[in-house]
């Protein structure tokens, strides 16, 4: 009961796989903080390899370059000049919880949009004194 967990970084060093697939200069080293805070509340170390934040930034990286090229595809085939929304939800619809996280994201743009009119509507009011809400 009282033996130490290991986690990945710990043990699995990286070098390897960093050789096969090196992120680009410009791109490098970009999301470094998010990345660590994502893999300690995973439960992984509070300070991780940076050799292996450097790989899990590449694999998130190509990711998203994999889905928005897809998704531009797809918007162009349909002889839509810019990439939409629903390019990107057509290809995450085989995963539900990427696809339900982007759904209430943009439920809750929504909500603030009508919220922002809302304060507005009542600050630029003439002859009314602002009030907080």
């Amino acid at each position: 009961m009282g033996e130490k967990l290991l986690s990945v970084t710990s043990i699995v060093p990286a070098p390897v796989a960093l050789q096969v697939i090196q992120p680009r200069v410009e791109s490098r080293n970009l999301f470094m903080k998010e990345l660590s805070q994502l893999s300690y509340s995973f439960g992984d170390e509070k300070d991780p390899r940076s050799d292996t934040l450097q790989l899990l930034e590449c694999y998130m990286t190509e990711y998203v370059k994999d889905l928005l090229f897809k998704a531009q595809s797809r918007s162009n085939r349909r002889g839509q000049p810019k990439l939409e929304i629903s390019d990107i939800m057509h290809y995450l619809k085989d995963h539900p919880k990427q696809y339900h996280r982007i759904k209430m994201l943009q439920k809750q743009r929504t909500d603030a949009k009508v919220l922002d009119d809302y304060k507005s509507y009542y600050d630029d009011e003439p002859g009314r004194k602002k009030r907080k809400i």
